[in-house]
């Protein structure tokens, strides 16, 4: 309850602080067109640009959106910050009640709980991206069903098993793929069943529901499959696994066509910014998981507890040898594969479980402490950039982060730009290049009477001031060809600047 309390209290306190990420107003209108689509009132055929992208949580979005009746540009992506990190934290706190079933503790429960709210890439997201924070929350919620159905074993939760699949699909193509670990568990309880020459009837029919659910929803959340199941479904696959973006990303200090990434491109940004102790007890876990398989199978095949490591197991790796293997097209750090953390969090507890058996209790524990103690000192001291983190495996050496990796790729850092300006020039009419929409986007997104303050213009010979942040391009200004242009404020995180301000002239 304190860790709950202290995540609700704090976001609370601070949904207001985050930028207009790139994707939120599109994402929006993925939103609006699914529910013009509902109501009927889509001009023409169905072919709208991003009909492969899923709506499900979008639906829930419109929902508050019409029911607060919500208007103002501010208003709405206030409101859609707030709902997705509330649906953020009651998500892991379903969390914790899948690992307090599966260890039996409190304080393990209470750690992965902690692990889940405050990796601080994963929290700072919580506000501003409607697209991976939710698919992993849902990620979560289908793998803690899924738990719950084995351990109940009734036909009701499978069936709301299938529901929640099916729904979390919507949100991520990717996310179907939970269902792999849940048929081989009903294919492994019916062999168990025929062997053991008890009816199996039951779990058959128990495997059917969850299809029958996953359909349902499926079908029901997604307009792209209203008109043709079938080909909308080979639709959104073809385009998810080589989804048509043709940018480079920057990794390890080189550019890197999109279309053409290094197998190690997830894992590396996984590695890099996961908080040490939590990679570390995950690592642990994945390898007591791994030998006690060869060890005893049948512990972790059977319907026991352990049955949700390997679940984790599975839903970690899984995925990440699906993306390698496609050769997916990935941008942005690791966000497409944000969902698999909650899965990694249950094999860090499930190391953690295994190694206080065998050490020192209370060394373990304040090793946890001072962990959680370090992540709550750098998101307090880089709030509201948090999502800017890079662990000490990578070096924190001046400008060494902006060189080899993207920072605040998202452009969240304009509003504390235009901020900026407001507050430290007194004037009106502030000529400010817009360079991207991101920046309108968070103009729109101050304060009414902030307004007034700004002009914005897309001619750089009339701009007074640009605002630029960091993804994969270097600083445009201050360089030769703009002898009078000057730095006159950076904000930096881990000795690289995230986002800075340049007077032009």
């Amino acid at each position: 309850m304190l860790v709950l309390l202290v995540a609700l209290l704090t976001g609370l306190h601070i949904y207001q602080d985050f930028g207009v990420s790139i994707d939120e107003v599109s994402q929006r209108e993925i939103g609006y067109v699914a529910y013009m689509k509902a109501t009927d009132t889509y001009p023409g055929e169905y072919t709208y640009k991003y009909r492969d992208h899923g709506p499900g949580f979008e639906w829930v979005y419109m929902f508050f959106e019409k029911l607060l009746h919500t208007s103002s540009f501010r208003d709405i992506f206030l409101t859609r910050h707030l709902v997705t990190y509330l649906f953020f934290v009651c998500s892991m706190a379903a969390g914790y009640t899948w690992i307090y079933r599966v260890f039996g503790s409190r304080w393990l429960a209470a750690f992965g709980l902690a692990a889940l709210l405050f990796h601080p890439v994963i929290f700072g997201h919580a506000f501003f991206n409607p697209k991976d924070i939710p698919a992993m929350c849902m990620f979560l919620l289908a793998m803690v069903t899924a738990h719950r159905a084995f351990r109940k074993q009734k036909l009701v939760a499978y069936f709301v098993l299938g529901l929640v699949c099916g729904y979390g699909t919507t949100f991520r193509l990717m996310n179907i793929i939970v269902l792999a670990p849940i048929a081989l568990f009903l294919l492994a309880d019916i062999v168990s069943a025929y062997s053991q020459r008890k009816n199996a009837g039951k779990l058959i029919l128990a495997g059917l529901l969850v299809c029958a659910g996953t359909c349902i929803t499926l079908y029901a959340s997604w307009p792209t499959l209203w008109d043709d199941p079938i080909a909308g479904l080979q639709y959104v696959y073809e385009t998810s696994a080589q989804y048509p973006w043709k940018g480079s990303v920057q990794f390890a200090g080189q550019l890197i066509p999109a279309t053409d990434l290094p197998w190690s491109y997830i894992p590396t940004w996984f590695s890099i910014t996961t908080p040490e102790l939590f990679l570390l007890l995950g690592i642990i876990g994945v390898i007591i998981c791994i030998s006690g398989i060869i060890r005893s199978p049948g512990m972790y095949f059977r319907n026991t507890p352990l049955r949700s490591v390997l679940l984790a197991l599975i839903c970690f790796f899984l995925p990440l040898i699906i993306v390698i293997r496609l050769n997916a097209v990935l941008y942005d750090g690791w966000r497409h594969m944000y969902f698999i953390y909650p899965a990694f969090v249950m094999l860090a507890v499930f190391g953690l479980h295994e190694l206080l058996k065998h050490r020192a209790k209370t060394i373990v524990w304040s090793l946890c402490a001072l962990q959680l103690v370090l992540i709550g000192v750098f998101m307090y001291r880089n709030h509201p950039f948090e999502h800017v983190y890079f662990n000490s495996f990578v070096s924190h050496e001046k400008n060494y982060l902006v060189k080899n990796y993207e920072l605040d790729y998202w452009g969240t850092g304009h509003k504390h730009g235009l901020e900026w300006l407001a507050e430290h020039d007194e004037r009106y009419g502030i000529k400010v290049f817009m360079d991207i929409w991101t920046l309108r986007d968070n103009y729109k997104f101050l304060d009414k009477p902030m307004h007034s303050k700004f002009i914005l213009t897309w001619d750089i010979f009339e701009a007074e001031y640009f605002l630029e942040f960091f993804r994969t391009n270097p600083y445009q200004f201050p360089n030769k060809d703009a002898p009078e242009s000057r730095i006159i404020y950076e904000k930096e995180v881990l000795g690289s600047p995230v986002y800075r301000i340049v007077k032009l002239r």
